[in-house]
């Protein structure tokens, strides 16, 4: 890649964004695992079907926002990280939106499970 992007940059530009997007890849893994525990969890719940029961893991209002937060808002990131675009980073498709789904996740199975105590 440091090739690739050298035939436009300099190699020490290039070698640093590489670097920059390999830990911006990184964070956002570690926010995917969060959403994933999310998704899992409402599985073993119940508040979700999915897997476990062998029915469609991506047709239920938590499993689309699961899906929106590493397809769309992870792969975003991403690609402004590779691109050197902060604001499609932060705002457009970024970690606003990745950490907007992370809480409302959070708090669909805080919902559930206060329903389901009583």
């Amino acid at each position: 890649m440091i090739r690739t992007c050298s035939s436009c940059h300099s190699r020490d530009y290039a070698s640093s964004r590489i670097q920059w997007f390999e830990e911006v890849t990184e964070e956002t893994n570690k926010a995917i695992q969060v959403t994933t525990k999310l998704l899992l969890e409402a599985w073993n719940l119940g508040a979700a079907k999915g897997l476990p029961t062998n029915d469609n893991p991506f047709d239920e209002y938590i499993e689309r926002l699961w899906i929106e937060s590493w397809l769309f808002n992870a792969n975003s990131i991403r690609y402004a990280a590779a691109m050197n675009g902060p604001d499609w980073a932060a705002f457009k498709r970024g970690w606003y939106k990745l950490t907007r789904i992370q809480a409302e996740m959070e708090h669909i199975l805080e919902l559930y499970n206060r329903t389901m105590r009583g």
